[in-house]
């Protein structure tokens, strides 16, 4: 299992004061990130519900892994266990390399 910490989900979008962003908070209010407009029509709203879900995606791909460890072993040699790996693996580390 995966231990990074980050801020705890549920993340929602909600509107931002700046013009055609749209802010990802958690439910405290605490600003998680900040989705600037201007990328086209919709694609901000798609963006935000993506990463506001990111701490439930994360979650259940933890979970997936877990379980087919234990009840299915032979899958861990998959291209899709693998792709799982890689993506948790990508959650867990700030890698500036990754950021564009």
């Amino acid at each position: 299992m995966h231990t990074t910490p980050h801020t705890p989900g549920p993340w929602l979008a909600s509107p931002s004061e700046r013009e055609g962003a749209i802010d990802i908070i958690n439910e405290q209010g605490y600003f998680i990130a900040v989705i600037c407009g201007g990328i086209g029509p919709g694609i901000e709203r798609a963006n935000a519900s993506l990463i506001g879900a990111a701490p439930e995606l994360k979650r259940a791909v933890e979970m997936l892994c877990t379980i087919i460890k234990r009840s299915a072993p032979t899958l861990t040699g998959t291209m899709e266990y693998g792709a799982a790996q890689t993506a948790l693996a990508r959650a867990e580390v700030f890698n500036p390399g990754n950021v564009q």
